[in-house]
């Protein structure tokens, strides 16, 4: 299984992990940027660094990276600014960026380098637009973006400015990485992929994690494929009435497909019974 959970640093991170890193701009985000750039240049990865500036301004933001120029000149280190990567909200296609990321990661892996290192700063994409609308979308890209780094050679660092993110978006993307910078927002509950093509469920389903508990799951249901969906849920602590609900719905959601649960904790299968235990399409297996 992947690791999960919360951090305090960005370093000791290897390939499959992706951190959504809450900062308040500024040092806030380019210090721990500079630290986690640092272990992956002293392991010989490719280091990609994404934020909505010019390629002048993402090389100033990397300034303190003692090797900096001398991995720009040998392609170790790539600027990409966001615009390149992501367009607009409005213009903004998950499945056009998931594959560009899969691309950068096997030219990374052509090219002889261990696995590719993204940091990422997307807060840009909220901004000016319909707050509700870019979450839901957005989350969306990072659910489908973590499916392909539980697989692939690559991990990331995603930041995003809680000075410009609202309160609820924040959750809803803490909720969807593995690891979370940011103890007090979105940590309570952590829905990511295994590398078995599985979902893992973690922490407490309440009313403080609920809506984006019930957003990560109606993103799932809609992610390309036809087979069913199997959620871990042996790292969930607590899941109230509301949160089997939304499994509920989601299974009626997912017909023919199944959705298969795996070690839900007792409570969960005493409502189960108690409720649902008819309901077409849910499984759960030991």
């Amino acid at each position: 299984m992947r690791r999960s959970g919360t951090t305090s640093a960005p370093v000791g991170l290897h390939r499959h992990d992706h951190v959504c890193w809450i900062h308040q701009g500024g040092r806030s985000w380019t210090e721990p940027m500079i630290r986690f750039f640092r272990e992956g240049a002293v392991a010989g990865q490719r280091l990609l660094y994404v934020a909505d500036k010019a390629e002048t301004e993402l090389a100033d933001d990397l300034a303190p990276l003692s090797s900096r120029d001398a991995m720009l000149g040998s392609g170790q280190l790539k600027l990409l600014p966001l615009a390149k990567l992501y367009g607009s909200v409005d213009d903004f296609t998950a499945d056009e960026q998931i594959a560009m990321f899969k691309e950068l990661t096997a030219t990374a892996v052509r090219a002889g380098f261990g696995c590719l290192r993204v940091a990422a700063e997307a807060t840009s994409l909220f901004v000016g637009v319909d707050a509700e609308h870019a979450a839901r979308r957005f989350v969306g890209y990072e659910v489908g973006i973590d499916r392909v780094m539980a697989t692939e050679p690559m991990l990331s660092m995603c930041g995003y400015d809680r000075r410009l993110v609202s309160a609820a978006a924040a959750s809803a993307l803490c909720l969807v990485h593995p690891l979370r910078h940011g103890a007090r927002i979105g940590s309570a509950c952590g829905v990511f992929a295994e590398e078995d093509g599985s979902w893992s469920v973690t922490g407490e389903i309440d009313l403080v994690s609920r809506d984006s508990f019930e957003t990560a799951l109606s993103v799932l249901s809609e992610l390309p494929g036809d087979r069913d969906i199997t959620l871990r849920l042996e790292g969930l602590t607590f899941i109230d009435v509301a949160g089997v609900r939304a499994l509920a719905e989601l299974s009626a959601r997912l017909a023919p497909r199944r959705l298969i649960l795996h070690d839900p904790p007792t409570p969960l299968r005493r409502i189960l019974r108690l409720w649902w235990q008819d309901l077409p399409g849910l499984e759960v297996a030991d």
